[in-house]
């Protein structure tokens, strides 16, 4: 049995966060209004879309229990068949995704409770730099493993 439809539904999941938090971008011009309802449903659809990124967190951890599972039944299978190597992958996903909501957690807050101002929110709002990097370390370990192969 293979491994390798779980690695994509995390994959997937992955796809939706950042899907999710782009689609809240346009609501930070509304920030910029003076119109104090404006402002407020846009800082709505910052709350939505926060909601929207825990539900993605949770069904990418909710994931690594299912992998975790296969690595007490299987043991030496094929490169997309490997249950820890499926584990590690999903495993990170995780980590960098929990990271970034929490940081768009922490930067809603900040901003709530005027403690940086619109422009930083925004920056900070819009940075994904730890799913970057995420990436930038799963390519480097694809390519550390793709030459141990040779």
């Amino acid at each position: 049995m293979s491994l390798l439809p779980l690695v994509s539904h995390a994959d997937g999941c992955a796809s939706s966060f950042q899907t999710h938090l782009r689609e809240s971008f346009p609501a930070l011009s509304a920030l910029y209004t003076q119109d104090a309802r404006v402002a407020e449903a846009a800082l709505d659809i910052f709350r939505e879309t926060l909601a929207k990124l825990q539900k993605d967190v949770d069904d990418l951890a909710e994931l690594v229990y299912r992998v975790d599972a296969w690595t007490s039944e299987a043991r030496g299978m094929s490169v997309g068949q490997d249950p820890q190597q499926a584990l590690q992958h999903v495993g990170g996903l995780v980590d960098m995704y929990q990271t970034e909501l929490l940081n768009k957690r922490e930067a809603l807050a900040d901003f709530t409770c005027e403690e940086i101002n619109l422009s930083e929110f925004e920056k900070r709002w819009k940075d994904t730099s730890e799913i970057e990097a995420g990436k930038k370390q799963t390519m480097d370990d694809l390519a550390d493993m793709l030459a141990s192969f040779g």
